[in-house]
């Protein structure tokens, strides 16, 4: 594999809102995400109910080619992933991957104890590359990766008084076909 060099993007839950706030973090399907593409997660929140919360996750994109410079040369998109303690979903998981089902995915981060998002990242045209369930103890962790065309990241900042203050939104698609 090339040399990645020039990180042009990488975000994760705990850099994703100030630094100075506590994030809860949610990973859903849309609603409209026909049955086979669907997730149905463990989440009680009332906001989220059925999304999948985790342990950890990352993703990122590159610059593919060493010392290139911004915008002439290719970019790759790195995949997402994510951990969590194995559920119910872990069959349907299991099942889209090996079924190469396209999901779309979103990543939802607000701030804790309200419900002011202040990030939403959309994986689209998604497929899970990888399923690796290990550990010891009673309930092991899974390790999910996710590979997308195209991710969407939007972030909203806020000011003390949680009034929102702006918008930002950026838009990554993988070359090729």
């Amino acid at each position: 594999m090339r040399a990645l060099r020039a990180i042009a993007f990488a975000a994760a839950v705990g850099a994703a809102a100030p630094a100075h706030a506590a994030a809860d973090a949610f990973l859903c399907t849309p609603d409209d995400a026909p049955p086979e593409a669907e997730w149905v997660g463990e989440s009680a929140d009332s906001m989220y109910k059925n999304c999948v919360q985790f342990t950890w996750m990352g993703f990122g994109a590159a610059l593919s080619a060493p010392g290139g410079m911004p915008g002439t040369q290719g970019s790759l998109l790195g995949p997402l992933v994510f951990a969590l303690k194995v559920d119910s979903l872990y069959p349907t998981l299991l099942r889209q991957m090996l079924a190469g089902t396209v999901l779309e995915i979103e990543l939802f981060v607000r701030k804790v104890g309200t419900n002011l998002l202040v990030t939403k990242v959309s994986f689209v045209d998604a497929v899970i590359g990888d399923l690796q369930a290990a550990g010891s103890g009673e309930v092991p962790d899974l390790t999910v990766t996710i590979r997308a065309r195209t991710i969407t990241y939007t972030t909203w900042t806020y000011d003390a008084s949680n009034v929102q203050t702006g918008t930002q939104t950026v838009t990554w698609t993988a070359p090729g076909p």
